[in-house]
């Protein structure tokens, strides 16, 4: 079975806008929380919040998969 051809909606170019733009804000904020460690979840940092902010980014109006296809 051969892969159903991609079919550009009119969130296509949102859609790769915010996969690009959430994928980098999380691989960057969790650099910083591995170079961190367990000094990255103090409340005098906060990365933990904003990395779990990134990742929920994510889900907002809908996966990125979905809106993609």
């Amino acid at each position: 079975m051969l892969p159903a051809p991609a079919r550009q909606t009119e969130y296509g170019d949102s859609a790769h806008a915010k996969n690009f733009a959430t994928t980098v804000a999380f691989s960057g904020l969790n650099a910083c929380m591995q170079m961190m460690g367990a000094d990255g979840l103090k409340q005098e940092f906060p990365l933990a919040r904003h990395l779990a902010a990134a990742k929920m980014e994510h889900y907002l109006d809908g996966t990125i998969e979905i809106q993609m296809w």
